[in-house]
C-alpha cells in the first residue's frame, strides 16, 4: 500500500507540475500580441480663428494647399479649409490630397454654403499615410476667393505629429484644379489636413 501511495503522489505531483508550466507559458504570451490602432484624428490649426488673415477675392481661379510631413504612419480622411467670405460662390469647389510629386491621391467636392470660419470635408476614402513622406492637401478656389497669412512659414513649424517644411504654403493658378506648387512669400493658405497617427496597443491572448 506504501508503494501504491507513492506512485500516485509521484503522479499527482507531475500532474501539478504539468498544468502550472501551462499555465506560465500562457501568462507569458497573455500580453504580448501588439496590434494598431488610431490616435484621435487632430486638426493641425486647432479649432481657433486665424489671426492677421489677408483676404482674396480676385476672381482668378487658383489651387491654394499646404506641404506637411506626418512623423508616423497614420490615415487621412478630413480636409479643412478657412473660409471668410460669406458669399456662397467662393467657397472652393473641391478639397485634394496629392502625393509631394503630383499624384492626386483623393479628392471631394464642396457643397456651396454661407458660413464662415473652418469649413470640414471628409474625402470619400480613409488614405494611409506614411512617416517621413512629404504630401499636400489644397482647396480650389474656382472663383479666385481664399485667405492668407504672409511670412507664417518662414521657417518649419510643427504642430503634434505633422511637420511642415518652410514655404510649406502652395499655389498654382489654372482654370481646373491642379498640382499647388508655387510659392510665395513663406505664406499660409489655411488649409489643414486632419491626421490621425497609428498607435500600438498591445491586447490580451488566450493562445
Amino acid at each position: 500500500m506504501e508503494l501504491c501511495s507513492t506512485r500516485w503522489r509521484s503522479l499527482l505531483s507531475r500532474a501539478v507540475f504539468v498544468i502550472l508550466a501551462a499555465s506560465l507559458l500562457v501568462g507569458a504570451t497573455f500580453m504580448t500580441n501588439a496590434t494598431k490602432a488610431e490616435a484621435a484624428p487632430q486638426a493641425t490649426f486647432g479649432t481657433s480663428n486665424p489671426s492677421d488673415l489677408t483676404r482674396s477675392d480676385n476672381d482668378s481661379s487658383v489651387e491654394v494647399g499646404l506641404r506637411f510631413v506626418p512623423k508616423q504612419d497614420g490615415t487621412i480622411n478630413t480636409i479643412r479649409f478657412y473660409k471668410a467670405n460669406s458669399s456662397a460662390s467662393s467657397t472652393p469647389s473641391t478639397v485634394s490630397l496629392w502625393s509631394a510629386s503630383g499624384a492626386r491621391l483623393a479628392s471631394a467636392s464642396v457643397p456651396a454654403t454661407t458660413s464662415t470660419g473652418w469649413i470640414t470635408v471628409e474625402l470619400p476614402t480613409t488614405n494611409q499615410l506614411t512617416a517621413n513622406t512629404e504630401y499636400v492637401v489644397s482647396a480650389f478656389a474656382r472663383n479666385g476667393s481664399y485667405v492668407s497669412t504672409r511670412n507664417y512659414f518662414a521657417s518649419a513649424q510643427t504642430s503634434g505629429s505633422i511637420t511642415m517644411p518652410r514655404n510649406a504654403g502652395v499655389f498654382k493658378y489654372n482654370t481646373q484644379s491642379q498640382f499647388p506648387d508655387e510659392v510665395y512669400q513663406a505664406s499660409n493658405y489655411w488649409i489643414d489636413p486632419v491626421f490621425a497617427a497609428n498607435t500600438t496597443t498591445t491586447q490580451p491572448t488566450a493562445s
